[in-house]
């Protein structure tokens, strides 16, 4: 079943929003700690250089 389908169904979704600029090994431990259904990037709150 599609993450937009358990939504849908009013089923419990887990997630986890990380910064854009997060380390790889932190990104890892994050990830690790927990089964997740989705993770968010937050790039809205950091500043890009082009």
């Amino acid at each position: 079943m599609s993450l937009k389908e358990r939504i849908h169904n009013r089923e419990k979704v887990y997630g986890v929003i990380v910064p854009i600029d997060i380390e790889p090994q932190a990104l890892e431990n994050v990830l690790g700690s927990m089964s997740y259904d989705f993770v968010y990037t937050d790039s809205q709150h950091y500043m890009f250089s082009e």
